[in-house]
């Protein structure tokens, strides 16, 4: 019976990325921008969307709609905007717990609004936050047959230094996360020479 069950499982898995990797009827090239985080402070991300736009993609931005968005953006009907959920308030578990819970929960939410839009071409990501933002859109990436590009804004794990230090594990998993996923992707784009000159310094 578990045999059967694990067999049905997988049919059922193969069966999803063969959906997920089926083209797309219309001619029109798309692309997913990614933003974890709100939209609305995320210029540098808007202007992509825009860019895109001009070249005749099928744009679809996805991120938190907190902040009112410019009129370039919400009066394009050829861009999409896919608002995430954010994060319920759990005060009454400890930190750590709630961290973790966050991450499962950004994670699931961002895979989930990404199976559900066209197939794309192109996904765009800014980092940071490259937990889990770079994962799961590297995921969905290889599972839909889409080219990743990753913007740096920064350093995920530099940002976290900043409240546990350089020195602590979690920093240093972060770096090799962040730097490993990097070179696993097919274009990554920067704000700077400086910021691209350090890129390549880990082979990125």
């Amino acid at each position: 019976m578990l045999t059967f069950l694990c067999a049905l499982f997988f049919v059922a898995i193969i069966l999803l990325v063969r959906r997920l990797r089926r083209p797309n009827i219309a001619t029109q090239r798309c692309v997913h921008i990614v933003v974890l985080g709100d939209l609305g402070r995320s210029p540098r991300m808007c202007n992509h969307a825009i860019e895109f736009d001009k070249h005749k993609f099928n744009v679809h931005l996805i991120g938190y709609a907190e902040s009112k968005l410019g009129r370039k953006i919400s009066n394009n009907q050829n861009i999409q905007i896919s608002d995430l959920k954010p994060f319920p308030k759990l005060n009454v578990l400890p930190a750590v717990l709630v961290y973790g819970l966050k991450i499962l929960w950004q994670f699931g939410t961002l895979v989930f609004r990404l199976s559900q839009l066209p197939k794309p071409d192109l996904i765009c990501v800014q980092n940071p936050p490259s937990i889990p933002a770079i994962f799961a859109t590297f995921l969905m990436a290889k599972i839909r047959g889409a080219r990743l590009i990753i913007d740096w804004h920064n350093y995920g794990y530099s940002m976290l230094a900043l409240k546990h230090g350089f020195k602590h594990w979690i920093v240093h998993l972060c770096q090799r996360y962040e730097f490993f996923l990097g070179q696993l992707a097919n274009i990554n784009i920067c704000v700077s020479n400086t910021f691209a000159k350090d890129l390549s310094v880990h082979t990125i």
